[in-house]
């Protein structure tokens, strides 16, 4: 994974220090994983194994650290001018302006991401997109999440940072979702 990477937050301030994407989608994932394993009813984890073709684990951890994937962006990277600047340090540019601040928040760059990395991989699992929208709890009106946004989602190495990121998230957990 490119080290730059590394500079790209999640928390801007964890306990008093900011604390890196990939770090947090590690956790996330290791959370869903101590759900699954210790807390998580045996009907509900028939209902995503019947969801994942007998997966529903893994469908439970990828769910979890794709959730946040949209926060690679320069839309939301921009939110802590110091932070901003240590990513623009590492390397990433782009400048989201007006409406694209407010209106592409990460949610909603995170589903349109989600459903482009899903279908490459023909899993069938583009429903996990509205999954992700709503992480916070709402949902937009006619999935206002589903179209580009070049400039607040960024293109060229913001793109391939996420794609690095989730392959190397979901190697870390053994995750094919194939």
């Amino acid at each position: 994974m490119d080290p730059a990477i590394w500079a790209l937050w999640a928390k801007s301030d964890a306990c008093g220090t900011p604390h890196s994407l990939v770090g947090h989608l590690l956790d996330a994932g290791a959370v869903a994983e101590l759900i699954w394993d210790d807390f998580l009813a045996p009907q509900t984890q028939q209902l995503w194994n019947v969801a994942a073709n007998n997966k529903g684990r893994d469908l439970l951890v990828l769910a979890c650290v794709l959730h946040d994937i949209g926060k690679a962006t320069p839309a939301f990277q921009i939110k802590d001018a110091a932070l901003w600047q240590q990513v623009m340090d590492a390397g990433f540019e782009g400048h989201p302006v007006g409406s694209e601040l407010n209106q592409r928040q990460h949610w909603r760059a995170g589903a349109w991401f989600a459903v482009g990395w899903l279908r490459q991989r023909a899993v069938g699992l583009e429903w996990l997109a509205p999954v992700i929208e709503g992480h916070h709890g709402r949902h937009e009106p006619h999935q206002s999440w589903a179209s580009d946004h070049p400039n607040a989602d960024g293109v060229g190495r913001w793109l391939e940072a996420r794609l690095q990121i989730v392959d190397y998230v979901t190697q870390q957990f053994s995750i094919d979702p194939c």
